[in-house]
């Protein structure tokens, strides 16, 4: 899709390519990096093209902070279990010389 992204940034007809554009991102925006985007689009592009492609882009970005929080959120729970189990295990065997 950035091929394609590249390709209607390329159309001598500004409108045609905002659209274009527009419409690729709307259908397609989850393949596509938004930092990547933004950096290819001209800085004269009305942003209110952009409003669906950013607010799903940064949706996407909320859902993988807040997925990565809770997976490292289940590891510590993870590692304390295990520490426990492990102290358990040292009290039930007694000291050792």
């Amino acid at each position: 899709f950035r091929s394609l992204l590249k390709y209607y940034l390329k159309l001598e007809d500004e409108d045609t390519a905002v659209i274009l554009v527009n419409q690729l991102l709307t259908r397609h925006g989850e393949a596509l990096d938004a930092l990547q985007v933004l950096n290819l689009l001209p800085t004269t592009w009305p942003i209110d093209a952009l409003e669906s492609f950013l607010t799903d882009a940064l949706r996407q970005t909320e859902h993988r902070r807040r997925h990565n929080q809770v997976i490292k959120a289940l590891h510590t729970n993870t590692n304390l279990t295990v520490h426990n189990q492990y102290a358990q295990l040292q009290n039930s065997l007694g000291p050792n010389v």
